[in-house]
């Protein structure tokens, strides 16, 4: 099938890291905004005339290879493809993609390597991809795939063109629009056969792996601290809520130095513990376990953000991690949902809360593959994210996930210390926890769970 040229177009133009591009005879130079200009020969006044044309509103390709051309320059496609190259690794392009001369997505670049694929024929048919996604950014709705290295901004007019795409693919505009979209890896041939391995990634996997990691040129992940002008930081202890406080037995440290094993048999005598006996777990042993876990030894104050000082090692002594004890069974308690503080030794009893702990024991059990035998209390971890966020950009979620799995770990060696029965679980409700606090998710939210019950 033809695919309209006259009316699709990509064209090419310098992005917002270039203030202008100057030129004296065949030698250019293109003015960088805080940086030091890049200057260059071009091989002739032809293709220094057609470099120019990137500069202002841009061009195509070939209609920079057309005027590159002009006289005895055989190379002219060779020549115009070199620099678009170089071009597009300093991250100095970015283009449109217009319709009627219209510019209907703009795209940057996130990455050297990106840039449109002009050279191969695309296919006949076009497929979403599995890890692309669409989304307001403000008046912008932006498309952004886990596997491109690029950002497109839809015009209405394009949005609707993307859906014609499932519609009429056989319309010649909507089938150039695609052939565009395919050419930045924002489609993808219907045809082609997915490998095993990326059959085995999800899209939200996907998605965290990418952005979380330093995979963009044009992201500054890490500690960005973006909100510090903009709203204080949470506070490091997190304010009482309400409920019942029950101040727990007092921990002899000295005991447990002289009781503790070494750190190498308690790693080879590790295991998860679900073999529950008639035991019930005890306040004191529940008490100690809370202690050498989550405990807060001090508060650190910083005039940028005020950290913790914790058992457990955390991304920037944040410590956004808090601990709450679903009990089902434990001598000197109720069965409910408490809430740890570490900086008092104490738990908080949330009030009407039970039903939720029973609910949280069952998905745990059935998690443990154990439904009729649930553990004693289940440790939910929560993670209050607005904390970490304050600080570190595009990897603040994950940062927590790596924060509870070194809590877990802690939580491990400890319970097999103590001669307890523990278990990290795969899954668990987080919207269980929230109807049971009443607390905005998007301020805290559970992220993951430990089983813990007495000696069997």
């Amino acid at each position: 099938m033809r695919i309209v040229t006259e009316r699709i177009e990509i064209r090419h133009r310098f992005s917002p890291l270039v203030e202008r591009m100057d030129r004296e005879g065949d030698n250019l130079a293109i003015q960088r905004l805080n940086f030091t200009p890049i200057t260059f020969a071009a091989p002739d006044t032809h293709c220094a005339e057609a470099l120019m044309l990137l500069d202002g509103t841009g061009t195509t390709r070939q209609n920079l290879i057309t005027n590159a051309g002009v006289g005895d320059n055989s190379n002219a496609t060779e020549t115009i493809d070199y620099y678009l190259g170089r071009f597009c690794y300093g991250r100095l392009l970015k283009w449109d993609i217009t319709l009627d001369g219209e510019s209907i997505v703009r795209i940057s670049s996130q990455d050297r390597q990106f840039g449109p694929n002009e050279t191969e024929t695309p296919p006949q048919n076009f497929a979403f991809p599995r890890f692309a996604w669409l989304r307001r950014d403000g008046e912008d709705m932006i498309l952004e795939s886990a596997e491109s290295r690029g950002r497109m901004i839809l015009s209405s007019r394009a949005i609707a063109l993307l859906g014609d795409l499932s519609e009429t693919p056989e319309d010649e505009v909507t089938r150039a629009f695609g052939a565009a979209l395919w050419r930045f890896g924002f489609l993808e041939d219907a045809s082609a056969t997915e490998s095993p391995a990326r059959k085995t990634w999800q899209f939200h996997d996907k998605l965290m792996h990418e952005m979380s990691r330093f995979n963009f040129d044009d992201t500054t992940p890490g500690a960005t601290y973006r909100f510090k002008d903009v709203m204080p930081s949470p506070p490091a202890l997190k304010p009482d809520m309400l409920g019942t406080p029950i101040q727990l037995p007092e921990i002899d440290v000295g005991k447990i130095g002289q009781n503790s094993a070494s750190l190498h048999d308690i790693m080879d005598r590790r295991i998860s513990g679900r073999d529950y006996g008639t035991s019930i777990l005890s306040l004191a042993d529940l008490a100690s376990f809370l202690y050498r876990v989550a405990r807060t030894d001090k508060v650190n104050p910083d005039p940028s953000q005020d950290t913790l000082s914790r058992p457990f090692p955390s991304g920037g002594s944040i410590h956004e991690l808090e601990f709450y004890v679903a009990v089902r069974q434990c001598e000197g308690l109720t069965p409910g949902l408490y809430h740890y503080q570490g900086q008092n030794h104490r738990l908080l009893h949330l009030p009407d809360s039970e039903t939720a702990s029973q609910q949280m024991h069952m998905i745990s059990a059935a998690c443990m593959g154990q439904t009729d035998s649930p553990a004693d209390t289940l440790i939910v971890i929560t993670s209050r994210l607005p904390r970490i966020a304050w600080k570190y950009e595009t990897i603040s979620y994950r940062t927590s996930l790596l924060n509870a799995g070194v809590a877990l770990q802690t939580m491990y060696l400890v319970a097999t210390d103590m001669g307890l029965q523990g278990c990290a679980n795969g899954l668990g409700d987080s919207r269980l926890f929230e109807a049971a606090t009443g607390l905005d998710p998007f301020e805290e939210t559970a992220i993951t769970e430990f089983a813990l019950s007495a000696a069997s």
